[in-house]
C-alpha cells in the first residue's frame, strides 16, 4: 500500500470541541484541511473534521498515547471510518493508519500494538456518527479566516 501524507503535521491546527458550552473531554475539531493520498488516489479531510484521536478500543487506550507523533495519521483514520460513505474497507483503513504512524515516526512496536488492537475489536468503537454536520460552517469559517487557517 503506498500512503502519501501531503498536509504537513506542523501545520495541523485542533482545537477542543465545544458542545452546550463545555468541551465534553474527549473529541476536538480540525481548523486546517488535511490532503493525503492512497495508492494514488488523493483525500481531503476539511476544516471542520470532528474527531477523538483514534477510535481505538478502550483497553488499548491505556497504554497508547494518541496524542503523539501520529496524531494526523489517527485523524486520517478516524475520517476514514466514520465518512458515511466508507471510502475503503476497514482493514485497509487500518493499514494507512500503520503505514502512516511508521512514516511519522511512530515506533514498530506501538504502531502495531495499534493495528491489531483495531483488528481484533476496533469495531465496537463508535464509528459512522460524526459530528461534522453538526459543526456551524459559519463559526468554522470565521475562525479559519480570522487565524489564516488553510
Amino acid at each position: 500500500m503506498n500512503t502519501e501524507l501531503i498536509t504537513s503535521p506542523k501545520f495541523l491546527v485542533v482545537v477542543p470541541y465545544y458542545t452546550g458550552g463545555k468541551w465534553d473531554g474527549k473529541n476536538w475539531i480540525t481548523l486546517t484541511k488535511i490532503v493525503f493520498t492512497v495508492n494514488g488516489e488523493r483525500y481531503t479531510i476539511p476544516a471542520g473534521f470532528v474527531t477523538d484521536f483514534a477510535s481505538i478500543p478502550a483497553f488499548a487506550r491505556v497504554t497508547i498515547n494518541r496524542i503523539g507523533k501520529p496524531v494526523i495519521a489517527y485523524i486520517i483514520h478516524d475520517w476514514l471510518r466514520t465518512n458515511k460513505d466508507q471510502v475503503m474497507p476497514t482493514k485497509q483503513c487500518d493499514k494507512v493508519l500503520y503505514k502512516l504512524s511508521r512514516d511519522l515516526g511512530e515506533s514498530w512496536y506501538t504502531s502495531k500494538k495499534v493495528y491489531y488492537s483495531l483488528r481484533s475489536m476496533g469495531w465496537v468503537a463508535n464509528v459512522g456518527d460524526n459530528k461534522f454536520s453538526k459543526v456551524d460552517p459559519e463559526v468554522l469559517k470565521y475562525i479559519c479566516d480570522s487565524n489564516n487557517y488553510q
